[in-house]
């Protein structure tokens, strides 16, 4: 089955099992950045560690998928949330008849307190069964990757 990355589908290479579970390594994409729900692997990699559903191998490339809905959600939540509460913070200083400059600093401070407040509840939140990941499908087994690579690499050799 082929499946194709999206926000909420993207395609790495298994690298370890263990038991029922596989980590799976993948490109870093820029909306990944600051989203915490994977493990930072390398400047540009990313490993998640999911239930291995599809019986993946080592070496064997799967789609690993997190609901449209809850990366809805969490980006609501990581982006939204800060987002209401500096503009909250601004507001209700200004309506108050306080000065623009000490209006900004409130706004700031309750965004920061915002990111503060979802960081110290992180761990609890991304243990929501909805906000895991999950392998959806085995895209490319190991061997055909190494075929695969085989057959560029003879092909580059041919080029030079």
């Amino acid at each position: 089955m082929k499946a194709e990355p999206s926000p909420m589908n993207e395609v790495g290479t298994v690298a370890s099992l263990d038991g029922k579970y596989a980590e799976v390594r993948f490109k870093r994409q820029s909306m990944c950045k600051h989203c915490g729900a994977c493990i930072k692997a390398g400047p540009d990699e990313m490993m998640v560690r999911v239930l291995n559903t599809e019986g993946a191998r080592v070496g064997d490339r799967v789609a690993v998928a997190m609901g449209q809905g809850a990366f809805m959600e969490a980006s609501l939540l990581m982006y939204g949330v800060p987002l209401l509460a500096l503009l909250a913070g601004l507001a209700v200083p200004l309506l108050a008849g306080v000065s623009e400059y000490i209006a900004a600093a409130v706004g700031v401070v309750c965004a920061v307190l915002a990111f503060a407040v979802i960081k110290r509840f992180e761990p609890k939140i991304s243990k929501n069964q909805k906000f895991q990941h999950r392998m959806a499908a085995i895209v490319e087994r190991a061997e055909e990757v190494q075929a695969r690579e085989a057959q560029q690499s003879a092909e580059e050799g041919e080029e030079d």
